[in-house]
């Protein structure tokens, strides 16, 4: 994965400033929180500067982030998906997505030999994401958990939920339009001529 794609693909998915007391991030643009870029310039940054940054600005936040995202221990086929939930999680989040991923494919009910979910993939977690030969079958089944976990309150699914809740439907999108891209990626012009075909089909029947 290259960087100018993986950029275009992010700003496709971000929208514009946002200020939503809920967002723990604090004030976003561009899908850069108010803490993260704070982080990025090693001081604490103003909702003005979120409210006022350029493309530009935001881009080279993002070059910063590229460079930082150790894509050579994450499998192939989960890239798109991990490097698009650093975006969205930070990479700690996206770590302990991954590293789950690897647990429940390689140990679904032997917790007890799991490797730590730290959001830090050192060498055990390298070796244990190889053995597991992940692929974004299994990391987007995992991130969909992640999401769940924000917001459901309990296991009882007519439970209150969290103030998270409004963001389900935009992370689940997203999530989804990420998975198709990928399985679009994964599917041979053969098995795509098939699927047009009975969409035509389909289409003349309706």
């Amino acid at each position: 994965m290259d960087f100018q794609t993986w950029f275009e693909a992010t700003i496709a998915h971000e929208g514009g400033f946002v200020f939503d007391p809920d967002d723990k991030g604090g004030a976003t643009n561009f899908g850069i929180t108010q803490s993260s870029y704070s982080e990025f310039k090693n001081r604490k940054v103003t909702v003005d500067e979120i409210q006022n940054m350029g493309l530009e600005q935001a881009k080279e936040f993002y070059q910063n982030l590229f460079a930082t995202l150790g894509l050579n221990a994450i499998p192939s086929s989960c890239q798109r998906g991990y490097s698009d939930a650093v975006v969205n999680l930070g990479k700690g989040g996206a770590s302990k997505v991954i590293q789950m991923a690897t647990n429940t494919k390689l140990r679904p009910t032997n917790s007890d030999d799991w490797i730590d979910v730290d959001g830090i993939i050192g060498s055990g977690s390298r070796q244990a994401i190889q053995e597991a030969k992940l692929n974004f079958w299994d990391f987007y089944a995992e991130l969909g958990i992640w999401y769940a976990n924000l917001i459901l309150k309990g296991c009882g699914f007519g439970n209150p939920r969290t103030e998270q809740n409004k963001f389900a439907r935009g992370w689940y999108k997203r999530l989804l339009e990420n998975f198709f891209q990928d399985r679009l990626d994964e599917m041979s012009s053969q098995e795509l001529e098939q699927i047009l075909v009975r969409k035509k089909n389909a289409e003349s029947e309706a």
